[in-house]
């Protein structure tokens, strides 16, 4: 495998990942909204 399948690969996982975090954020903010409260303090 060349180098350039290889970070075109990586790059697509990790755009894979970010997007997986923020619907995780997303779903997390809903459910524990005093969280954020807590850390204004």
């Amino acid at each position: 495998m060349e180098y350039r399948e290889l970070y075109k690969s990586k790059v697509e996982e990790i755009q894979d990942l970010k997007s997986q975090i923020h619907i995780l954020e997303t779903i997390l903010r809903n459910y524990l909204p005093v969280v954020e409260k807590k850390t204004g303090n």
